[in-house]
């Protein structure tokens, strides 16, 4: 903290202002709902008996809680890492919140009609663990690529020299370079980044401008269009379904 202090007194009272629901809203559903009631369970239960009795063990768990919390606040509304990078918050305190989350699970069981609400969140839990499976195996939003992308990956991979540039879907390119094993001009970055999200818009409009772009195919050395797409430029030769080829290119005299 003492490393941040001179940034927060610089930023004024503003800085410190938190929009608590707004920044904490998402951890419900990233946690989970029925695991986030048991952790606001267990932890006001952890505070009742922490001010009956002294416990250094369970007053290091919350202060480590409130710590992580604090940390995403403070990269939220300050963009600072306090403790650790942002990203890497989330795995401990969903650690701790678990511990705090069976917590308050046996704290509901101590109650009168406990162990019937346990059974009832616990099929809640069963429901919505099903349910969302079900739901991933008919999305195919974990899965970036499909066969017929693999196996063009690999016939680029196979028959393209490997100094080639090539365009792509930019949510396509983070798995090209691992299989095809060739650059490629653009791709989803990780995290914000202007250059890479410049990138990105150009490759964009490329596609949708139904790859009509060649001078901007020159200008930046590309010789290979993937798309499973349209595709409407008289100086793309098509090899194979999906992959382009630009006329006069380096890789055109080669093949």
């Amino acid at each position: 903290m003492p490393n941040y202090a001179d940034l927060i007194a610089s930023r004024g009272i503003a800085a410190i202002k938190f929009t608590f629901f707004y920044i904490l809203e998402p951890l419900p559903f990233l946690y989970g709902l029925v695991q986030s009631i048991f952790f606001v369970i267990g932890f006001l239960s952890l505070v009742i008996k922490l001010r009956k009795k002294r416990n250094l063990e369970i007053l290091t768990i919350l202060i480590a809680v409130i710590l992580f919390i604090f940390n995403i606040l403070c990269f939220e509304n300050l963009r600072v890492n306090i403790l650790l990078m942002y990203q890497r918050t989330f795995l401990p305190l969903f650690f701790l919140m678990n511990v705090i989350s069976a917590y308050g699970f046996k704290s509901v069981l101590d109650l009168k009609f406990g162990k019937a609400l346990a059974l009832v969140s616990c099929l809640v839990m069963l429901y919505l663990s099903i349910s969302h499976h079900l739901a991933l195996t008919r999305t195919h939003l974990y899965h970036l690529i499909t066969e017929k992308d693999y196996e063009n990956f690999l016939w680029i991979k196979h028959n393209t020299p490997r100094d080639i540039i090539a365009i792509l879907n930019p949510w396509k390119a983070k798995a090209f370079p691992a299989i095809a094993e060739r650059r490629v001009y653009s791709v989803m970055p990780f995290g914000p980044n202007e250059e890479a999200l410049r990138k990105v818009k150009l490759t964009e409009e490329f596609f949708n401008m139904g790859c009509k772009n060649t001078k901007f195919l020159k200008e930046n050395n590309i010789s290979l269009v993937y798309t499973l797409g349209k595709c409407h430029n008289e100086d793309l030769i098509e090899v194979k379904r999906g992959i382009y080829i630009l006329k006069g290119s380096k890789l055109w005299q080669l093949l």
